[in-house]
């Protein structure tokens, strides 16, 4: 069996961090991502980032951003209070990769190769990503 994702959409508010027991943390967003047709549909897809992802999604992604999300299609199924089930597809991200350099004071944003396996700040020269994983 094999459940691979891969996004590009922008963020349609800012991340919601929350920290979990030992340390850990767990961070929501939600991913406008158009559809590859003419009619200008868009999805809004739920992504889930734990831990040191967690954190560095956070810290650096803000509403608009455009971002590539790697992970998996997750299903969680629960029962609210009136006794309704509620079914909710997410997609657990294994790597979230920034595309775009934060718009300052008016300017554009620019392709970045920033990505959540650069720990530190983000590198002064943004070069253009010429070639994508898909």
């Amino acid at each position: 069996m094999y459940n691979h994702v891969v996004l590009v959409g922008r963020l349609v508010a800012d991340p919601q961090y929350r920290p979990l027991n030992e340390g850990r943390g767990v961070c929501n967003f939600t991913l406008a991502v158009d559809r590859p047709t003419s009619s200008g549909e868009t999805d809004f897809l739920d992504v889930v980032a734990f831990g040191s992802l967690a954190e560095i999604v956070h810290k650096y992604l803000r509403k608009g951003r455009l971002v590539l999300v790697e992970g998996s299609l997750r299903t969680r199924i629960w029962e609210r209070n009136d006794g309704t089930r509620v079914k909710v597809y997410e997609i657990y991200a294994r790597d979230v990769r920034m595309l775009d350099k934060p718009k300052r004071e008016g300017k554009t944003a620019k392709p970045s190769p920033a990505s959540s396996s650069n720990l530190g700040e983000e590198p002064d020269d943004f070069e253009e990503i010429v070639d994508l994983p898909f």
